[in-house]
């Protein structure tokens, strides 16, 4: 009789190991839609069986164990690093890519034309009062356009600025959810981890991943410790130091806790496209348009400074003028210059066209090192077009890569349905043998009592 009530406690704990079995495929069904959730599995571990010395065998459960694979999580934050960083520079570029239109029709190119036309008309008719009237529109309209591009490059600055607020603000929340999660993982590591936590911890690693690029040290106590820029301590244990983003005209720059600039550090993510964004390719773009615009200013100045107005006289004031300090495309005006003042003719040809001549000719030369104007600025909006170009390239080069890396991570540790299936049936029909064992046992177990009283 006591071999019956061996085998009865026996089979009792196979019931147990086969439930627990059962409920780990339960709770796997059950989050399969759960983002970042992985496959867990209980592991069966055979006990010792010798019937010889009563020894009964059977299973045992032993730890619940993670398919979580540690290179493909890794695989597919080091993409979305990249893939966050190209995406954020394509939507800047796309925003600034109409300033620099190279279309006849409007914009810089339309006001140059339209100037040197005005120009080219004089050369014909060089005291014609309507004539000199709208060479003196055009040229109003050259500065607007020089003003209406560097305000779009400043609007695009100021926006840079206020996404670089976002980003750091993002950044550091997820930290501090970070921060709350590594408290909880810490304290209940002891009694196994949380399967539901270990995903929700993932599923900010991979947000924060598009944001910034980072290392990750995951300690035994089941926490994780965060560098971003792989440099700068972030989040150790349930401490989380912030990020702060300090702007000024020189540019914008990452200071971390202990209020040093680290801005070199982020090589990856959106903050990295922003950074870049805003202290090297928006200052280029302004210099170039500076340029542009006090070379064309100062070039037409000096042309009409060489000649002589309708008076005979030499021109007392510029027809452009600018501030430096303030960039010349931002600043550039004209003079409220009567027609007459325009000096269109040269001081041994009063009245003639020879300044006028002279002046149109400036449409065509290299004024610009080896290019004219048109041909500067339509160089510089090539290269805006290119920088958009190769960076949509690479978004779509990244975005593929994106998908291949969380394919692969799907592959090796998602929940399969159809897996998890075949193991619940499996489970299920050793569960109903063992409980008939069960059954069968106790009813023997209560018939030998009965016999024995």
């Amino acid at each position: 009789m006591g071999g019956l009530f061996a085998n009865l406690v026996n089979v009792s704990n196979n019931l147990r190991a086969f439930d627990r079995a059962m409920s780990t495929v339960q709770n796997n069904v059950a989050n399969v839609s759960t983002p970042n959730f992985v496959r867990q599995t209980q592991s069966l571990t055979a006990k010792k069986f010798d019937v010889e010395v009563g020894i009964m065998g059977g299973v045992d459960s032993g730890m619940v164990s993670s398919s979580r694979n540690r290179f493909a999580e890794q695989a597919v934050w080091r993409q979305a690093h990249l893939f966050g960083k190209t995406t954020q520079r394509k939507g800047d570029l796309q925003a600034i890519e109409p300033v620099f239109s190279v279309a006849e029709t409007g914009g810089i190119p339309a006001a140059l034309n339209g100037f040197f036309n005005s120009i080219s008309q004089l050369t014909v008719s060089p005291n014609d009062a309507t004539s000199r009237q709208l060479a003196l529109q055009s040229a109003s309209n050259v500065a607007l356009s020089f003003n209406r591009a560097a305000n779009a490059l400043s609007e695009a600055s100021g926006n840079t600025d206020r996404q670089l607020t976002s980003v750091v603000d993002q950044i550091n929340r997820l930290g501090d959810r970070i921060a709350v999660l590594n408290a909880q993982r810490r304290s209940s590591f002891g009694s196994g981890r949380d399967p539901g936590a270990d995903a929700e911890m993932h599923s900010i690693l991979e947000e924060l991943a598009e944001l910034v690029d980072y290392t990750n040290i995951e300690t035994e106590e089941g926490t994780m410790t965060i560098l971003i820029g792989g440099q700068t301590l972030f989040v150790i244990g349930d401490r989380k130091y912030d990020v702060t983003l300090e702007t000024d005209v020189s540019g914008a720059r990452i200071l971390n806790a202990s209020g040093d600039n680290a801005t070199s550090q982020f090589l990856g993510g959106r903050l990295n496209a922003l950074l870049d964004y805003r202290n090297r390719l928006l200052p280029s773009y302004f210099n170039q348009l500076n340029t542009l615009a006090s070379s064309f200013a100062d070039r037409v100045n000096a042309g009409l400074a060489a000649g002589i107005d309708q008076s005979g006289n030499a021109p007392t004031r510029d027809l452009f003028a600018y501030d430096a300090t303030r960039g010349a495309a931002a600043s550039m005006t004209t003079n409220n210059l009567a027609p007459t003042e325009l000096a269109l003719a040269s001081p041994s040809a009063p009245g003639g066209n020879d300044n006028a001549i002279a002046l149109a000719a400036l449409q065509n030369q290299a004024t610009m090192g080896s290019l004219s104007f048109s041909g500067y600025y339509s160089q510089m909006a090539a290269g805006v077009g290119r920088d958009l170009q190769a960076t949509v390239q690479s978004e779509s080069t990244y975005q593929a890569l994106l998908a291949q890396a969380k394919s692969f991570r799907h592959e090796i540790s998602s929940v399969s349905l159809d897996e998890e299936a075949a193991k619940m049936l499996q489970f299920q029909k050793a569960y109903q043998a063992l409980a008939q064992m069960f059954k069968t046992i106790n009813e023997m177990t209560e018939t030998l009592i009965n016999v024995t009283r």
